[in-house]
């Protein structure tokens, strides 16, 4: 047997509850060179670090929650990882060695677990990209999903790319309930560059869903650079009309979180006050995008021919 199926074997040992003792054997001949001591302080890291959990592991501990019988001692059943633990093992380690993907076991078991640790701050993102994925399977919870994808893209303090969100909702049963339309409606005005002229609409439920000040903040932080794709130095003056806002400091601020978020690379000139724009990433890749893409490509073959002809020159000349 190979040392990772060995591993494995230990590893669904400590989930269903096998004693130290019953399980010392295998450990012996994985970590044979360990003493006593040492095999177990590494059953006491397993439970937490689950190197291979699966399904089968998921609903053993799910049992002994639960109370069902099992045919291990409850002294070894207390000892073993609660539901909680294997779940948040499930979403770190994505999924690993959960087979088919396209069963509905599958997914319910993905929908639990998300729903579980989705108070883990260590996992917001992994818990996004299978929110995600429950949207885009159509999982019978997927519109308890949509709503909490949703509330973390409009409400993360760093940019989360809007895009997804939108493609991954757009066939749920969400986008045609009142709230969930609401938001619909807001993440692809703000791909299409309206979501200020949408933000009044969803104020309600984004006052209900107490992100009102984070998700406004997103919003024009995407109006900004929805505004400067096609524009290369933009005004305070123009931009405070734009964002609905009478403070240099808060269009200096979202130029600066653009800039840091990777979204616009662009530069604060306070002395004359204005932003500098270099380029601004699409925030939805369609025709738009792709002339954006061409005219930059272009702008950078013409600096890169002038550079070659000076270099030329100046090795001419010497």
């Amino acid at each position: 047997m190979s040392s990772i199926k060995q591993l494995e074997a230990i590893t669904q040992g400590v989930v269903q509850g096998a004693s130290t003792a019953d399980l010392l054997p295998q450990a012996k001949a994985l970590f044979g060179q360990l003493p006593s001591e040492g095999l177990i302080a590494v059953f006491n890291i397993l439970p937490r670090s689950l190197t291979y959990p699966s399904i089968d592991s998921f609903f053993a501990a799910e049992q002994k929650q639960s109370g069902s019988p099992s045919s291990v001692s409850a002294a070894a059943a207390g000892a073993a990882p609660s539901p909680a633990e294997v779940s948040s093992a499930l979403v770190a380690s994505a999924f690993a060695g959960c087979e088919p993907r396209s069963d509905a076991k599958f997914w319910n078991t993905v929908s639990t677990a998300v729903t579980r640790t989705e108070n883990d701050a260590r996992l917001t993102a992994e818990l996004h990209k299978w929110r995600l994925a429950l949207c885009e399977a159509k999982h019978k919870d997927a519109e308890v999903h949509a709503t909490k994808a949703a509330t973390y893209v409009l409400s993360a303090q760093g940019y989360v790319n809007v895009e997804p969100l939108a493609d991954a909702v757009k066939d749920v049963k969400f986008t045609t309930q009142p709230d969930g339309k609401v938001l619909v409606e807001l993440i692809n005005a703000m791909l299409d560059g309206r979501g200020l002229a949408a933000l009044p609409t969803a104020l309600p439920k984004l006052t209900k869903l107490n992100i009102l000040d984070s998700a406004t903040r997103k919003v024009r932080l995407v109006a900004l650079s929805s505004y400067c794709m096609d524009k290369r130095q933009v005004s305070f003056d123009e931009l405070k009309a734009h964002l609905g806002t009478k403070e240099d400091d808060l269009v200096e601020n979202l130029a600066v979180d653009a800039a840091v978020a990777g979204i616009m690379d662009a530069k604060v000139n306070k002395s004359d006050r204005t932003v500098v724009v270099r380029c601004v990433v699409p925030l939805r890749f369609g025709k738009d995008a792709w002339v954006q893409v061409r005219t930059q490509a272009v702008e950078l073959n013409t600096f890169l021919l002038g550079l070659s002809k000076q270099y030329r020159t100046v090795t001419q000349k010497a």
